[in-house]
């Protein structure tokens, strides 16, 4: 995901092709036919994003291609992941992403319009346990799951945009400012699944473990990561809840 050393024809995570045009423009397109809808609405997150927190933002996106392959171009942004970020990071600067990540997801919350009531939000997380359940070897855990699910007195939460895969395989940091990219469509549209995301990287190093980091640099990311861990917990109580349980599992 480092824009700085992309090559032409770069494939992300999902498939899609990432192409950097020129020197100021970037090019991602869809891999397949059926992926194209998800990609229009990723591109849709991404154009609808809107915040008042100045840390953060993300790349402009320029134009859309409606061809076979449906494609989006979007401003370059020369950055950095985290892992070759936190290294080098002072107090200061990580105090500024950290808050800088609390306001947004704050504010994300307060513009919520909506609830999702108990039983909304049972039906909705039912029905991705079973899409989930055909092809698992995990179809005993997932039953589980749907029967705490439905015997539980879950919280309301606001219904509210959220970016759908808050990690920070999809952040970029680029002079003390923060660039969100990869929205994603979410079965739970909520400030709550941008907490669960954030909070699986912060707890279990899911994506430190994938990247090339110095053995000599992996505990201090670790423990900038448990210092973010903390404020993010501190802030959000939801995360004590049995629904985050739940929704971390999903």
């Amino acid at each position: 995901r480092k824009h700085t050393c992309m090559n032409i024809n770069d494939v992300g995570v999902s498939g899609c092709t990432l192409t950097l045009v020129g020197n100021t423009t970037l090019r991602k397109t869809s891999p397949s036919v059926e992926y194209n809808t998800r990609l229009q609405k990723q591109s849709q997150k991404q154009k609808d994003f809107k915040t008042n927190i100045s840390g953060i933002s993300t790349p402009l996106i320029l134009s859309e291609t409606y061809g076979e392959l449906f494609s989006f171009d979007m401003e370059y942004i020369d950055g950095k992941l985290f892992n070759e970020t936190f290294h080098r990071i002072s107090k200061y600067e990580l105090d500024v992403y950290t808050n800088s990540i609390l306001e947004y997801i704050q504010e994300t919350k307060n513009k919520a319009t909506d609830v999702y009531s108990t039983k909304q939000l049972q039906n909705i997380i039912v029905s991705k346990l079973e899409s989930l359940r055909t092809y698992s070897q995990y179809q005993t855990f997932i039953d589980f799951v749907s029967e705490i699910t439905v015997s539980t007195v879950l919280p309301e939460i606001e219904q509210s945009i959220c970016h759908g895969d808050l990690t920070f395989s999809n952040i970029l940091f680029s002079n003390q400012k923060l660039y969100l990219l990869d929205f994603l469509d979410s079965y739970i549209e909520s400030y709550v699944m941008d907490i669960v995301k954030l909070r699986q990287d912060l707890k279990y190093n899911w994506y430190l473990n994938l990247l090339p980091t110095e053995t000599h640099y992996i505990t201090r990311i670790q423990q900038i990561f448990s210092y973010m861990l903390n404020h993010v917990e501190q802030r959000f109580p939801i995360v004590n809840s049995t629904l985050f349980d739940i929704l971390d599992v999903v």
